[in-house]
This record gives C-alpha cells, sequence and structure tokens, in this order.
C-alpha cells in the first residue's frame, strides 16, 4: 500500500468514528428489539376460576356461565378454553409473538393449559358434593339463598357474588324461579290458609299439621339435618289432587318444586333434580303391576338417601367405568290411592297422611267451595313468595323448634328416629303459627295432646302389615263342595294344591288309603285329581286360582295365586271386617292383569301374587 493509499484510509476511519463508535450500541437495540414484547396491562380479574382436579379431570367455573366445566388435559385447547374467557382476554394475557417479535393472532394456547392444570392442581381434589344449585344453604356462617340468577346473604341480607372467594360452596347459576319481595304473609293469610288446610277431610287431626309442617319446611330442605318425606293416600275421588296436591302448588309456587307423576323413573328425577335443594311432588305413585313396584323401589331409595346429609350421597357407574357420585338434598311427597312402603328403612323416613273420601253432600260441597276460593284468593296475593319470606324471618325460631320437638317427640314416641321424622314435621307447623320459639315442656304436652303415637302405630300398620293380615283372613274363610263333606279352609286348600300331597287331596273326596298294589296306588291318584279340581273349583267360586310355577295361565310368570278384585262369596266371607275392600291390599304387592278373567262365568279383574308375597 502506498502512501497516498494509506492516508486515504486513515481519513476515511477518522471520517466514520462515529457510526463504529455505535455500532454497539445498534446491536444492543437489534437484540432488544427482537426480545418477545411483555404485555404490560395485564388484567386483574381473572374471569373464571380452577375448581381442582380428580382423576385427570380439570373442573373450572367462568364468570359469564357460571357452571362448573369439567375438561380433561386434551380438551384445554382454544375452542374449550374460549367457554372460559372472551379471545380478548386471552391475547392479552397470553400473547405469542413470532421471530420478529410481532404479536400473534393467536394466543398462546399451550401455556394457558399448563396454567390451568398446575392452578387446579393447588386448589386440591375437586369434591361434586361442593356443588350447590337452587334453594337455601348453610355456608360456613352464613345462610345462603340460591334464587338462580343471584345469591341472597340472608344474615347480613345482601347480595353477594357467586365467584366470591370467601365462599365454601360451588354455586352454579340456574334459571330464576321467580320475582321476590322481602313482604311476608299477614296474620290473615297464614289463618286462611290454616282454615283451608283444615277444611279437607283428613282421617286425624295430626295429618293435617304433619302436611303443614311439610309444607313450610320444603323449600328449606337444603338447611335441615333430617329430611321428612311423607305419602297422601284416599280412595279415588277423595280430592288428592283438588285440595292437597292444590295447597302443595299454591304454598311452594309451582316453579319452586318438581312435579312428576307415577311413571317417573329414578334417573329422571335424580337429573331433574341436580344439585338443587328443592321438594319434589310423585303423584299416581300406584304399585299396579311389577314393573310400577320395581320403579317406585328406586325412587324410594332416592328418597331414603336423601333423608339426610349422612346417607345423601348416591353413587352411580357409568358405561366408561367411571363413577358419578349425587348429593341428594330433596323432601319427596308421593300420592297415591295406595301407599307401597315396604321396607322397614323406608317407614320410619316417610308419614303416611290419609284424607277421608266424603259423600256429596251440602256440607262437603261448601267444604270444598271454602278450600277452593281460598286458594285463589291466596294465589292472587302472590302466598308462595309470602310464605317463604314468612319462613326466612322465622329461620332462628325454626332452628329452635326443630331441637325441641325432635326431642320431646323422640322422648314420647320412644324412638329416636321418630323424633326426628315427626318432631321436624312439628317444628314446621309450630314455627307457621307461631312466631316465638317453643320451650321443650310445652313442645312435649303438645305432643302428647296430638297422641302422635296412636298416629305412628296406625301407619305403622297400614304399611307393613295390611296385606299379611289380610291374607290371614282370607286363609280362614271355609271352602264349599259341591260334591264333597270335607272341612278346608282358603289356606289349607291352597297349601294341598302347592305341595301336591296325594293322601290329602284324595281325602277331599272321601277316598282312604287301602293297600299298598299297582291299583290301590291308580286309585288314589285317581281320588287326589278329583280332590285337586274340587279345590280348584272352590276357590274359584271365591275368585282365586292357583298357579304353578311352570306354566302362565293369564301372562303372569311365577307361582303364585290370581286374586278376583270383587267376588260375591268372598265379600259375604269379609264381612264385618277391615277387609271387605281386599283389593286395597292386594293391589300393594301383586301385578295387576292388563284383560278381564271370566271366573264362574263372569268376567273380572284380578290381581297376581307371587307364592313369595303370599304369607300364612
Amino acid at each position: 500500500m502506498d502512501l497516498s493509499t494509506q492516508s486515504e484510509v486513515i481519513e476515511s476511519i477518522e471520517e466514520n468514528r462515529a457510526t463504529l463508535d455505535n455500532t454497539s450500541n445498534i446491536i444492543e437495540l437489534e437484540k432488544e428489539k427482537s426480545k418477545p414484547r411483555k404485555n404490560k396491562e395485564k388484567s386483574k380479574e381473572k374471569p373464571f376460576r380452577e375448581l381442582g382436579y380428580d382423576s385427570g379431570v380439570y373442573y373450572l367455573i367462568s364468570k359469564e356461565q357460571l357452571q362448573v366445566l369439567p375438561f380433561k388435559a386434551r380438551d384445554l385447547k382454544e375452542s374449550n378454553l374460549l367457554q372460559l374467557a372472551p379471545l380478548s382476554w386471552w391475547r392479552k394475557n397470553y400473547p405469542q409473538y413470532n421471530d420478529n417479535g410481532d404479536a400473534k393472532k393467536a394466543p398462546d394456547w399451550i401455556q394457558a393449559a399448563d396454567d390451568i392444570m398446575r392452578r387446579c392442581a393447588k386448589a386440591g381434589v375437586y369434591s361434586c358434593e361442593a356443588v350447590r344449585g337452587l334453594g337455601f344453604w348453610k355456608d360456613g356462617n352464613r345462610i345462603i339463598h340460591h334464587r338462580g340468577n343471584a345469591l341472597e346473604d340472608l344474615v347480613n341480607r345482601k347480595i353477594i357474588s357467586m365467584l366470591d372467594p370467601s365462599l365454601r360452596g360451588v354455586y352454579q347459576r340456574a334459571t330464576a324461579k321467580e320475582k321476590y319481595s322481602n313482604e311476608c304473609a299477614t296474620d290473615e293469610q297464614i289463618a286462611l290458609f290454616l282454615a283451608a288446610i283444615n277444611r279437607i277431610y283428613w282421617k286425624d287431626e295430626a295429618h293435617s299439621q304433619l302436611f303443614l309442617g311439610w309444607l313450610v319446611l320444603a323449600l328449606f330442605c337444603g338447611l335441615l339435618d333430617w329430611r321428612p318425606h311423607i305419602w297422601v293416600t284416599g280412595e279415588h275421588g277423595a280430592g288428592k289432587s283438588d285440595t292437597v296436591l292444590e295447597a302443595v302448588r299454591i304454598a311452594l309456587g309451582a316453579k319452586n318444586y318438581i312435579s312428576a307423576k307415577g311413571s317417573t323413573t329414578e334417573a329422571g328425577l335424580r337429573q331433574r333434580l341436580k344439585h338443587n335443594a328443592i321438594p319434589a311432588v310423585v303423584d299416581e305413585s300406584e304399585p299396579n303391576t311389577t314393573k310400577d313396584r320395581l320403579r317406585l323401589d328406586s325412587l324410594l331409595t332416592l328418597a331414603r338417601n336423601a333423608s339426610s346429609d349422612d346417607e345423601a350421597t348416591a353413587i352411580k357407574g357409568t358405561v366408561s367405568g367411571e363413577a358419578h357420585s349425587y348429593r341428594i338434598r330433596c323432601m319427596f311427597c308421593f300420592a297415591s290411592i295406595n301407599p307401597y312402603i315396604k321396607e322397614l328403612a323406608d317407614q320410619s323416613r316417610i308419614s303416611i297422611l290419609e284424607i277421608v273420601k266424603k259423600p256429596q253432600t251440602t256440607e262437603s260441597k261448601a267444604d270444598f267451595q271454602f278450600i277452593k276460593k281460598s286458594f285463589l284468593e291466596l294465589e292472587k296475593a302472590g302466598f308462595s313468595t309470602l310464605l317463604n319470606n314468612l319462613m326466612i324471618s322465622r329461620l332462628s325460631t325454626l332452628e329452635n323448634n326443630i331441637k325441641v320437638f325432635v326431642e320431646a317427640a323422640g322422648d314420647i314416641l320412644g324412638s329416636a328416629r321418630d323424633g326426628k321424622q315427626y318432631g321436624t314435621l312439628l317444628a314446621g307447623y309450630a314455627t307457621f303459627i307461631e312466631s316465638e320459639p317453643v320451650d321443650i315442656e310445652t313442645a312435649k304436652s303438645y305432643v302428647s295432646n296430638l297422641k302422635l303415637t296412636e298416629v305412628v302405630e296406625e301407619n305403622r300398620d297400614t304399611k307393613a302389615t295390611g296385606w299379611d293380615e289380610c291374607w290371614v283372613k282370607m286363609c280362614a274363610v271355609m271352602l264349599v263342595f259341591r260334591d264333597s263333606r270335607s272341612r278346608v279352609t282358603v289356606g289349607e286348600g291352597y297349601e294341598m294344591l302347592r305341595t301336591k300331597n296325594i293322601e290329602e287331596l284324595a281325602r277331599i273326596v272321601g277316598y282312604e288309603h287301602s293297600g299298598t298294589g299297582k291299583v290301590a296306588k291308580e286309585q288314589m291318584e285317581k281320588a287326589a285329581r278329583q280332590g285337586q279340581l274340587e279345590i280348584e273349583r272352590a276357590l274359584r267360586r271365591l275368585g282365586i286360582i292357583y298357579q304353578e310355577g311352570t306354566v302362565s295361565l293369564y301372562g303372569c310368570v311365577g307361582e303364585g295365586l290370581y286374586i278376583a278384585n270383587s267376588s260375591e262369596e268372598m265379600s259375604k266371607a269379609l264381612a264385618g271386617t277391615p277387609f271387605q275392600n281386599w283389593k286395597q291390599h292386594s293391589s300393594r304387592v301383586g301385578e295387576a292383569v292388563r284383560k278381564p278373567i271370566f271366573i264362574e262365568g263372569q268376567a273380572r279383574r284380578v290381581i297376581f301374587i307371587l307364592r313369595d308375597l303370599i304369607n300364612q
């Protein structure tokens, strides 16, 4: 390089020294530019809450939907995460950048899913028992009224958020049931409703008070340690639908309870109840067929589980192999002509309340018109809301009354379980008619004067021994033979047909055993067949047909008896006994045959009873 060239280079360097000095700064700026941009305006309030996890499923609830959403890990992607928060929130809180440092349109869904799973793990194992729907709930020291679209703290009398972090339960949004006000039922309205209930033709005075107790407690079933159920019964035409069930509608409000018919299944009702603490009314719960009885057995099991929080969790398996648990908090009211309560466990959880059918007289018509007019007046005034507010204002009184009446009833009835069942119902009644709390001595005096012991014993007899006692009476009826002078009862004749004792059957037609040869044996067998026919004919005259287990005479399967609903001869035999209407008892344990059967030349409706249900 010559001197001239060298000097030019030096001169060039001097001229560009400022640029060279800034090179390191430029490089640093480029590095800074390539870094992902941090969002300085991250949302302070998260629009959803992580509730926990269980067996690979993550549970969340969004502020927008306010319903629990379960997701597996593979489901925590764009379409499902958008149920929790809008796209704008995800873009702001989980931005994603390209290599040039520019923000992408799509948020960082992977990072979002990872954060959700970590926070669910931190929240702990999720329990569906914490989920709470419509109704009244104890939440720590507070009583919460879940109205569907709002939560009311009844202790502080204010509306609170369903996502309030101080809440112990998980509250889901539901359809708002009705408009609310703070106005309570007046003394005049209380007296009018009480008078209307008392004008119903109850079999016993205690029945009306127990029914009223159920009515005022039903909407508060979520607060009760013991949830009593009732079964309203009465023969056809007694007025159950027009009086008792109408009273339920007026007192509770048509939208505040589940109204179901007898064909309702346990699964269907359980799915309707979900996590709500609301009452259910099951009308037309008739045990006419085997299918009906199996369905009622399932419903009664559900009611049994709902009686207390200790028993309220029902666990059901699924085809996927996973178990689903349900916390049932419900008070049931069954209604039918014939009650169907055969299990001892159900007898102490369900009180039978009976109404009596009265002939159409001027007095009975006036009573019905009074009931109808009273209910109409109360409905126009919005009585269900007024009654609800009245009981809210008396919750502390109710709490006291339940304690003292449960103790009083338990002491007098000699059973802690009966004390819970009947004491709780009477506490509801006492709180409805009087705002002041009752002391233990007053409660004991009241239970004694009501003769509750007799009511409980009568209910047990009705439930447990109605058919058994009826069958005992039928078994004692003498069979009438046309070609024999033998004296045999229905029970003895049935046993002969069932056991096929040849000697006894032969004796019916007067044959006495003699000899051991082949001829003697053939003669005895012939006489036994004749004796069997005689017994079968005599039973048919009473409306009874025996079926062996190997045949199906009229469509029913298994060994048992077909018993006609009406028979002139049986009516004469049972005249003057409580079992003249034996159908009322046989229908509780038997299956009604669809088509009439011709017995003694007449078409008769019959009920088939399996041998296992026939007790002698």
